[in-house]
């Protein structure tokens, strides 16, 4: 077109299907996506970060739900925060020139480029990447937070001995302390197998599944995506 500097990106809605959100229109101004609400999404990870600095951090607080310490958290907000400057090398993307994640985002295959949808994009990419990560350090003994070593801190007489007062006394929360973790790591796999379902048979699902992910009802996972209670369910 011949106005370079901006240009209408003439996206049609989609047919309603009961499952897949309404498309909305965005404008591409100087390189930039600009959602129907005036949202300009950020073009490289370093424009996102400096936008939303903090924005990985409190994800990781909200995902580990207060149960790791700041250590931990630290660790995990680097992790994120690498995942989203690098793409791998091997990634298809790096073809197109891209160098991050964030210039991978495609409003066309989001329905649309609005912030909430950029945002549930984010969301997405990080839960993608710290549910693989998870897994890999629950397969690590050594990773595990759970084990429980034999060199006294219980209370025990003689550093490395454990007595029969020992062993009745922490039996029971061990035992139910590991099965709460088997419980959340199942719940987690349940979640990554359908996800990956939903990436391989129906794309189109995947913002309303990230969106009842963020959410506490479907109330609030369709004011996340900018659509009415209606056309969410």
């Amino acid at each position: 077109m011949a106005n370079t500097e901006k240009k209408q990106m003439l996206v049609g809605k989609s047919q309603p299907t009961g499952r897949v959100p309404r498309t909305d229109p965005y404008t591409v101004i100087s390189g930039h996506y600009v959602g129907r609400d005036g949202f300009v999404v950020p073009r490289t990870c370093d424009e996102f970060l400096e936008r939303f600095p903090n924005y990985v951090h409190r994800w990781v607080k909200k995902r580990l739900n207060g149960s790791a310490a700041a250590e931990d958290v630290e660790d995990w907000t680097q992790e994120l925060t690498l995942h989203l400057r690098y793409l791998p090398e091997t990634s298809k993307h790096r073809l197109e020139g891209k160098a991050d994640v964030i210039e991978t985002f495609d409003p066309a295959k989001h329905h649309g480029a609005n912030e909430p949808r950029f945002l549930n994009y984010v969301n997405l990419c990080l839960a993608n990447r710290f549910n693989t990560l998870f897994a890999k350090r629950r397969r690590d003994a050594l990773g595990r937070n759970n084990w429980v070593p034999l060199a006294g801190g219980f209370g025990c007489k003689e550093p490395g001995t454990v007595d029969d007062e020992f062993c009745h006394r922490e039996s029971a929360y061990l035992k139910a302390a590991a099965q709460r973790l088997a419980e959340q790591e199942a719940d987690r796999l349940r979640i990554v197998e359908l996800i990956r379902f939903a990436e391989r048979c129906d794309p189109g699902v995947l913002p309303a599944i990230h969106a009842l992910m963020q959410a506490v009802n479907c109330r609030d996972a369709a004011r996340h995506l900018g659509v009415s209670h209606a056309e969410f369910r």
